[in-house]
């Protein structure tokens, strides 16, 4: 999730000049006539002409290691599956450019020409396609060697510096790392690198669904890929009753992922686990942003969240899910 990441994330970075990002262009064998600063996050984010998307990220915020390891994963399955396509740099899928004391990091994907899925209605009748694009991620990931590795699940910054954030919340860092210490307990089995961000924002509907914003994607089991989902379309689909919502979208997700590859019994039944660890690292970033800049949104949800999580409210009940399907 992330809403208002750019003005928390990039607070004392200032934003490149038109003309510095019209000398990292040159590098790129693209003609254009037009620069649109877009919505963004952790990265400046820039529209070309309606053709490209570029990606401009602070080496301040992040690792070169990280980007190659994102962008390497994205070019291998673009061989395979519904990706942006990225344009090349001098034959580099990623490029860098001196920028003051630091060096900003740059993609450019090829614009995915499609819409979000916005309603209820549609997200049920994509629901066993979701399942299925998922699963071949899961599918492709098997088989994919990485020459560089994006970071563990454990050492995702809310996860790693939990006691940091939740510092004034003991309650539910206690209950956190509970949960942290019995998911670390599991076996590596279904485990590889995934998305760790398919919501409803990421997933687009051209003339089949695709898949976009790899930015935190990382070493996890693969469930915690359908947890993210299901966890994102409670939130904003479930309104009062999420537990109603699921009993609806579930079925025909998870039939979908199976007819593309087995997940055994065993691994689904831990999903609860990975729903209510997501709870708590939303719960944790929403924390982590207040404390940067006051946020009225992110304070909203901390109001909201708090007393669920103090008393050990699950996002989605046992009830919700059908694990045997």
């Amino acid at each position: 999730m992330k809403f208002n990441r750019l003005r928390t994330m990039i607070v004392g970075i200032e934003t490149p000049e038109i003309g510095v990002i019209k000398q990292i262009l040159e590098e790129y064998p693209i003609e254009y006539k037009t620069i649109t600063a877009i919505n963004s996050y952790e990265n400046f984010i820039y529209d070309i002409d309606d053709k490209y998307i570029m990606r401009v990220s602070h080496s301040k915020l992040r690792d070169i290691g990280n980007i190659k390891a994102e962008i390497e994963w994205i070019n291998f399955l673009s061989n395979s599956l519904n990706v942006p396509g990225i344009i090349l740099s001098h034959d580099s899928l990623v490029n860098s450019f001196k920028y003051d004391q630091f060096i900003l990091y740059t993609v450019i994907f090829e614009k995915i020409i499609g819409k979000k899925i916005e309603n209820k209605s549609e997200i049920l009748g994509y629901a066993y396609r979701w399942g299925e694009i998922t699963a071949r991620l899961h599918v492709e990931t098997l088989k994919y060697e990485p020459a560089h590795r994006r970071d563990t699940w454990k050492n995702n910054h809310e996860i790693r510096d939990i006691d940091l954030i939740l510092k004034i919340y003991p309650t539910i860092r206690s209950s956190a790392r509970i949960l942290i210490k019995k998911i670390s307990s599991y076996p590596e089995i279904e485990y590889g690198l995934i998305h760790y961000d398919l919501h409803e924002s990421n997933i687009l509907i051209a003339d089949e669904l695709w898949i976009i914003d790899f930015d935190d994607s990382q070493y996890d089991f693969f469930i915690s890929d359908i947890a993210v989902t299901l966890f994102h379309l409670a939130w904003r689909f479930g309104g009062n009753d999420r537990d109603a919502f699921i009993k609806l979208f579930y079925p025909k997700y998870i039939q979908g992922y199976r007819s593309v590859r087995k997940i055994p019994d065993e691994e689904l039944a831990k999903i609860l686990d990975f729903i209510q660890l997501r709870f708590f690292s939303l719960f944790c970033t929403v924390v982590h942003e207040a404390s940067l800049d006051y946020d009225e949104y992110g304070q909203k949800l901390i109001d909201a969240w708090k007393p669920m999580l103090e008393n050990k409210e699950k996002w989605i009940s046992d009830s919700a899910l059908n694990l045997n399907i």
